[in-house]
């Protein structure tokens, strides 16, 4: 696309365009508008909101027009013009068609698939474009910070002028709740309080910490799209939990204004912010965010804020009583370029909820009434702007339960809906939203979508991922991959050359050993719900460890596709800089027991359509065992540490083969599993590991005792419970992975070939005293209800029988309903990686060349978060 000169004239705050001052010669180009810098050329203004141009009209009144044409005589020579020229036209075209046919032809012996890559794209390129087959991820660097996590989306800022785009992380703490006293910051390197949240700026091209700004509650979302202060540097937005929302400065993280302490902060929640065009007239832009309260009753709120102060312009409710915002609202450009508002709301406990659609300027007076609602039904995920229609204004896709709805970003008219049923006909949700890009071999972006099976939040029991047709809705995989585990954070797309090249990114839970398993569950009555998502589900499920894994799939990989990232093998790493006394910051709340189970299965990625049948290796490097961090993990400060830095020798490893079988003995060497080249110079000692929480004596002296007609009596049941209170006590501590917030993608450094990517792993300690029933309980607990004349009308009784007999059940299976006091002692820790993504390709001919990772500017969907929108391609070479 050439590029184009910005149009300096400003609009005022609710002016509109006035088609008639447009000129003709001003070809289709993106433009940024806001009310400080007018209007600028997408390149200048970064990440911010790019406007579509308006559209032009013809002028029937042109003072060029002439009247030389209105004579008769000149009616005649102007006729015969007229056919003369269309004569021409037409002996053009049809050499033209000629043309094509005779080319088409000559390279009809070409395989099809090297044919189809130049369906669109340049008339003139001559050379076949090959897809990745196969993915090399290297380790720029890699930090470590005791303590923290992080659930926002990931920012780009050059907050040191050093012309490398640097790394902005909102995060909190793994002491974060409310009412955490803060003498609990004492451990941390502060000394005092906030330490419970806070945004940190690292160096885009060492990981160093450049600054650190501390906050009272977890953050949230950040938005560093803006300057503010006039200093060349984009300042830094943020909100989260309890009501928290301010800018800090750029450069240094100096706070610019923050809202004070609400009064009943356990009740308010700002789950997201971003800046949007300046709405008061102060030149400055402005803030709109997402209020969520919950004094009696959970209630939602649109708020437009003061960029420049903080001060509230407008609050407006959402118009459901019931429905409140979890996700960020999006700003629509429709030709016309009045910025639309559209904001999705929902409710975990009730499907009320829908989209909904308000003009900006209705915000500025609190006036939400006028709105439109699109669709209904709770919607927790942020709407997806990608043009599917080809019009040149960005479609919109949300998710609703089980469906995936895209609707015309001009109408607000439904396109298209795709429901995905359960394999075993259980309900499906989707809590994540799509990733678009190019899969297959057309111009229309495509959509991958991680579907999660159970009944509700988070009694979920597995997912499945799939690929959904941009056009139609279908899904474009025939197998669609399932896992055993939840995933939290949604994906993102690599764009390379050529057509149906793009790579999708998305992360993948399982319980090791379990990988796809479909087995429901469901957790105890009157289990607390907020102690069920930080629940062990693998270990209880399975008795297993659950892994988080990044996976790269495009149509040419067979799904999951190719491994790029694995807890498991990242196991020392991301536990190699904390020290926390864990049990002084939680007492008795928290705790389990970890398990190691074998790795089983391997990754075969296949080549569609080749005679190869196993890709290259992921070149997943390997890291040294826990053993040799014991001194650094006696630093208290928070100061992050490289790895490879004081273990150099592991830098260059790239020793794990997914696909090649290896050994691994278990800790009494009784069993040989495949892979052990992923623990190759890792101790035992390293992998986290318990005795059975099940113990393997309760199976062996019960025997058939499972049988739902027995009832053990009074002396066994004293001798199990002697001897499960014994295995209680043997138990390890435990921690589980958590990736939340979304990964982004960056521009590589130096000369390195493809392009980056960032992201971060945390681990949190599991809930105690969490119990799941399987299915085998469930028919032991039906069994003997109906063993008893107890009518369910008689509801108390009813329920007291139910609990009895789920108790028996449950001790059967060795599980104690008793207390468990032990807690998590592992050092806990958020981990940041910065990889290199290279990506091969086999050649075969002298003119093929292997597809390249676009420019970054050229990314269609590099990240995640506000203001984010799909940047179609007109090219694709």
């Amino acid at each position: 696309m050439a590029s184009y000169v910005g149009v300096n004239n400003k609009l005022a705050v609710k002016d509109s365009f006035d088609e008639e001052d447009v000129s003709d010669d001003v070809d289709d180009e993106v433009f940024i508008r806001d009310g400080k810098n007018g209007f600028k050329v997408d390149e200048e203004r970064g990440v911010k909101r790019p406007l579509m141009a308006p559209r032009r009209k013809f002028k029937t009144n042109n003072q060029f027009h002439s009247d030389i044409c209105k004579k008769p005589p000149c009616k005649i020579f102007c006729i015969s013009f007229y056919y003369a020229f269309i004569t021409i036209v037409s002996l053009t075209t049809l050499f033209g068609v000629v043309s094509i046919l005779v080319i088409f032809v000559d390279v009809s012996s070409l395989p099809l698939e090297r044919i189809q890559l130049w369906s669109v794209g340049s008339k003139n390129y001559d050379k076949s474009i090959i897809p990745c087959t196969d993915m090399k991820p290297n380790d720029v660097w890699v930090r470590s910070f005791p303590k923290l996590t992080s659930e926002a989306a990931f920012k780009l800022n050059d907050v040191n002028k050093d012309d490398v785009l640097d790394i902005i992380i909102g995060h909190g703490s793994v002491v974060d709740d409310v009412g955490v006293p803060d003498d609990m910051c004492k451990s941390f390197p502060q000394k005092g309080p906030p330490c419970f949240g806070g945004v940190l700026a690292l160096d885009g091209e060492t990981g160093n910490t450049i600054w650190q700004h501390w906050t009272r509650r977890i953050v949230l979302s950040i938005d560093c799209s803006t300057d503010i202060n006039n200093d060349k540097i984009n300042d830094c937005l943020y909100s989260g939990m309890g009501g928290m929302l301010g800018i800090v400065q750029g450069k240094d993280g100096t706070p610019i204004w923050e809202l004070p302490k609400p009064g009943y902060e356990e009740t308010v929640d700002v789950y997201f912010a971003q800046f949007v065009e300046d709405v008061d007239g102060d030149d400055v832009p402005d803030v709109l965010a997402s209020h969520t309260s919950s004094e009696n009753i959970l209630h939602g709120h649109l708020l437009l804020l003061s960029g420049k102060t903080g001060h509230t312009l407008s609050f407006a409710n959402t118009p459901g009583e019931k429905e409140f915002i979890l996700s960020s609202p999006q700003i629509l450009v429709p030709p016309d370029s009045q910025n639309i508002v559209v904001f999705a709301t929902g409710n975990v406990d009730s499907d009320e909820g829908g989209l909904y659609a308000v003009p900006l300027f209705h915000l500025t007076a609190a006036n939400i009434s006028e709105n439109r609602k699109i669709t209904k039904g709770a919607i927790l995920a942020p709407p997806v702007l990608v043009d599917l229609s080809g019009d040149g204004t960005e479609d919109i896709v949300v998710t609703s339960d089980n469906k995936v709805i895209v609707l015309d970003g001009i109408t607000l008219k439904e396109i298209w809906n795709s429901t995905s049923l359960s394999l075993n006909t259980d309900s499906m949700q989707l809590l994540n939203s799509p990733t678009p890009g190019y899969f297959n071999d057309d111009d229309v972006p495509d959509l991958l979508v991680t579907y999660l099976a159970g009944n509700t939040f988070p009694e979920y029991y597995y997912s499945q991922t799939t690929v959904l047709d941009g056009k139609t809705g279908h899904s474009l995989l025939d197998s669609p991959p399932i896992h055993s585990g939840i995933v939290d954070a949604p994906g993102i797309t690599l764009s390379y050359t050529g057509i149906g090249n793009d790579v999708f990114l998305f992360w993948v839970a399982v319980c090791t050993g379990h990988e796809d398993s479909q087995e429901k569950f469901s957790f105890l009555k009157g289990t607390d719900l907020k102690l069920k998502p930080k629940a062990d589900l693998c270990k209880l499920r399975f008795n297993s460890s659950l892994e988080m894994k990044l996976y790269a799939l495009n149509q040419h990989i067979e799904p999951p596709g190719m491994l790029l990232y694995s807890t498991v093998a990242r196991w020392s790493i991301e536990h190699n800089n904390s020290n926390l006394d864990t049990e002084n910051l939680y007492g008795s709340r928290m705790g389990s027991s970890w398990s190691r189970t074998s790795l089983h299965g391997t990754s075969n990625f296949h080549h569609k359509g080749d005679s190869v049948q196993h890709l290259k290796s992921s070149h997943l490097p390997l890291y040294p065992s826990q053993t040799n961090y014991q001194q650094a993990s006696q630093e208290s400060e928070l100061h992050p540490t490289n790895s490879f830095e004081r273990h150099p020798n592991y830098k260059h490893s790239h020793n794990w083969r997914p696909q090649e079988p290896v050994e691994v003995l278990d800790r009494l060497g009784e069993r040989r599993y495949p892979n052990s080249g992923l623990y190759d110079g890792l101790s035992f000692d390293t992998i986290p590991d318990s005795e059975n929480i099940y113990p393997q004596e309760v199976e062996e002296n019960l025997g058939d005792s499972y049988k739902l007609h027995l009832n053990p009596g009074r002396d066994e049941r004293a001798n199990l419970k002697i001897k499960m209170k014994r295995n209680t006590k043997k138990q390890s501590s435990q921690s589980i992975p958590r990736i939340v917030s979304p990964a982004t993608l960056v521009p590589p450094l130096g000369t390195s070939k493809g392009i980056d990517i960032v992201f971060a792993s945390h681990w949190l300690p599991a809930a105690a005293n969490v119990k799941v029933k399987l299915p085998k309980d469930e028919d032991c607990i039906n069994e003997k209800i109906k063993q008893t004349p107890v009518s369910p009308d008689n509801k108390q009784l009813f329920d007291e029988i139910e609990a009895i007999a789920e108790e028996e059940c449950l001790f059967y299976r060795g599980v104690s309903r008793l207390p468990i006091e032990t807690i998590s002692k592992e050092p806990l820790q958020l981990t940041v990686y910065r990889l290199n993504l290279d990506c091969s390709c086999e050649l075969k001919q002298s003119n093929e060349e292997c597809t390249r990772a676009l420019p970054f500017h050229h990314q269609s969907w590099p990240n995640r978060g506000s203001n984010v929108y799909f940047k179609k391609r007109y090219s694709f070479i």
